[in-house]
C-alpha cells in the first residue's frame, strides 16, 4: 500500500513538474501535442490513484471488521472473567463455610474427647477397683447386700446393666469418634478440592485477563493502523483533488489551444478571402480601434451608412492609422465632428481613410503617419448617438468618395 502510494505521489509530482514545464513550452510554441500528452499522463495518474484509494478503503474496511470481531471477543472474555470472578467468590464462600464447619467439628471432637477421657478414667477406676478386690468384690458386695431375693435380682440386673452400658458407651463413643473423623476427613478432602478449584479459577482468571490485555493491545494496534490508513486516504483524496484541478486546467489549456488554432485557421481563411477580394496582402489595412462593430456599412435609416462604426471601449481609447500615409485634413468638419483624413499610396494605388467623431485630434495636416500610429481619442463629437469611431475607406482620393467608398471589410478583418 505504502509502495503504491509512493509511486502515485511520485507520478503526481512528476506530472506537476512536467505540466509547469510544458506550460512554458505551450506559451512559447503552442504545443497542443504536449498538452494532450500531459492530459493522458494525468488520466493515468488518476486511474492509478483511484486504484490505490480502493485498496486503502478495502484495508480500512478489513480493519474495521477485525476491530468489531475483537470487540465481540473482548466482550466474551469479559463475560468469562465475570463468571470466573463469581465462581471464585462462590468457592471462597464455600471454603469459608467448610472451614467454619471444620472448626465446629473440631470443637465437637474436643468435647467428645473430653467425655471419652472422663469415661476412660471412670472405667479405669472401676477396673482398678475390681482388680484390687479380686476381680469381683465390688459386684459381690453389691449383690450380697441384698435384703431380699427380689432385691438380689434387682442388684444383679443393675450390675449387669452397668457393665453392658459401659460397653455400649465405649462402643458408641468409638463410633462417634469414627464418624467425626470420617466427617473431618471428608470436609478436609472437600476443602482441598475447593482450594484446588479456587487455584484453577484464579489461574483461569489470570489467563482470561492476559487474553483481554493481548486483545486490547492488538485492538490498539488496529486503531493505530486504522488512523494511519485514514490519514493516507485523506492525502490520496487531496491528491485526487489536485489531479482533478490539473486535469481541468490542462483540458482548459488544450481547449484554449484548439480554439486559438481554430481562430488562426479562420483568420487565415479570412485573410485569404480578403487577399482574393482586395488583391492586396492581408494586413495592408488594420483595424483603426478595438471596439466591437455597432453599425455596418450599407443601408441604414432610409439612407446609406458610408462606413463602419466601432464602439469606444475606454475613455481614452486611441484611434490609429489603418495604414501608413499622409494626413490631409484634421479638424472639426460638420457631422463628422473632429475628423482626420489620411491619403495612402499602396502598390501604386491611392486610398483614403476617414476617422470621425474624435474627442481629440493629436495629428496635424501634412504629417506622415505609420500604420498603427495614434491619431486621436475616440469620442462623441458631430452627429453621434454615443461614443464611437466612424471609419470609412475609399478606393481613390477624397474627391471620388461618392463613387469609390467601399465596405472596409473588403480589406480589414473586424
Amino acid at each position: 500500500m505504502k509502495k503504491s502510494l509512493f509511486i502515485t505521489l511520485t507520478l503526481v509530482t512528476l506530472l506537476f513538474i512536467a505540466f509547469s514545464f510544458s506550460s512554458t513550452l505551450i506559451n512559447a510554441e503552442d504545443d497542443g501535442d504536449k498538452l494532450k500528452e500531459d492530459l493522458e499522463r494525468i488520466k493515468e495518474a488518476q486511474a492509478s490513484l483511484s486504484n490505490d484509494m480502493e485498496l486503502t478503503e478495502e484495508e480500512i474496511k478489513e480493519i474495521e471488521e477485525a476491530h468489531a470481531r475483537l470487540e465481540q471477543e473482548i466482550r466474551r472474555v469479559d463475560m468469562q472473567i465475570a463468571e470466573a470472578i463469581n465462581n471464585i467468590e462462590e468457592k471462597n464462600i464455600e471454603i469459608a463455610a467448610i472451614e467454619l464447619e471444620i472448626e465446629e467439628l473440631k470443637k465437637d471432637i474436643e468435647i467428645l474427647v473430653e467425655r471419652l477421657k472422663l469415661r476412660d478414667e471412670l472405667l479405669k477406676n472401676r477396673m482398678r477397683s475390681i482388680q484390687e478386690n479380686g476381680g469381683t468384690i465390688d459386684y459381690l458386695n453389691v449383690i450380697l447386700g441384698a435384703k431380699s431375693f427380689g432385691d438380689f435380682l434387682d442388684r444383679v440386673s443393675a450390675v449387669t446393666t452397668i457393665v453392658e452400658q459401659d460397653k455400649l458407651i465405649i462402643k458408641r463413643h468409638q463410633e462417634e469418634m469414627e464418624q467425626l473423623q470420617e466427617l473431618k476427613s471428608s470436609l478436609s478432602t472437600k476443602l482441598n478440592d475447593l482450594e484446588q478449584q479456587l487455584i484453577e479459577l484464579q489461574a483461569l482468571n489470570e489467563q482470561l485477563n492476559q487474553q483481554r490485555f493481548e486483545k486490547e493491545e492488538f485492538m490498539a494496534q488496529l486503531q493505530l493502523k486504522h488512523d494511519e490508513l485514514h490519514q493516507m486516504l485523506e492525502e490520496q483524496e487531496e491528491d485526487a483533488e489536485t489531479l482533478a484541478a490539473e486535469k481541468a486546467a490542462t483540458e482548459k489549456a488544450l481547449a484554449n489551444w484548439e480554439e486559438k488554432k481554430r481562430k488562426e485557421a479562420e483568420e487565415a481563411k479570412k485573410r485569404k478571402e480578403l487577399e482574393d477580394r482586395s488583391g492586396l496582402p492581408a494586413g495592408t489595412f488594420i483595424r483603426p480601434s478595438q471596439g466591437r462593430v455597432t453599425s455596418e456599412y450599407g443601408p441604414r435609416w432610409g439612407g446609406t451608412h458610408t462606413g463602419i462604426d466601432l464602439a469606444r471601449i475606454g475613455f481614452m481609447e486611441s484611434a490609429v492609422a489603418s495604414a501608413g500615409g499622409v494626413v490631409f485634413k484634421a479638424e472639426y468638419y460638420g457631422g463628422y465632428g473632429n475628423v482626420v483624413f489620411i491619403t495612402h499610396n499602396i502598390q501604386g494605388f491611392t486610398f483614403t481613410t476617414t476617422y470621425a467623431h474624435l474627442d481629440r485630434i493629436d495629428v496635424s495636416v501634412g504629417q506622415e503617419v505609420e500604420q498603427g500610429q495614434h491619431l486621436g481619442i475616440v469620442g462623441n463629437t458631430g452627429y453621434s448617438t454615443g461614443p464611437h469611431l466612424h471609419f470609412e475607406l475609399i478606393e481613390g482620393d477624397w474627391s471620388s468618395r461618392y463613387e469609390k467608398r467601399v465596405n472596409p471589410r473588403k480589406y480589414i478583418i473586424f
